[in-house]
């Protein structure tokens, strides 16, 4: 992360580190682009896409992709559309936007 973000220099870009649930909270902006990567089966993935959706942080056609086990079990409803996912090794990716 710290080699990259130097390369973002031409983008307006946001690094949050810690507990994902306890900054939500302390977020105002809205984002294009989110991408969760919390330790692998910490939180329901039905958690955290609620915790997105009903903080009102992505923007209308923002992306959210979370980093998770590719054992990961997509609830069947959940406040957000999955539009892509992609297994790499024992990780997938997971991409949301909003209905």
């Amino acid at each position: 992360l710290k080699l990259n973000t130097p390369l973002l220099k031409e983008f307006s870009f946001s690094v949050i580190k810690g507990d994902f649930i306890k900054k939500l909270a302390l977020i105002g902006d809205k984002f294009d682009i989110i991408f969760l990567d919390p330790p692998y089966q910490k939180y329901s993935l039905n958690l955290m896409l609620e915790a997105i959706y009903n903080s009102d942080i992505m923007s209308d056609e923002g992306v959210l992709i979370i980093e998770e086990s590719k054992k990961i079990i997509i609830p069947a409803e959940h406040p957000l559309k999955l539009i892509d996912k992609r297994i790499y090794g024992d990780t997938s990716l997971l991409f949301f936007k909003k209905n």
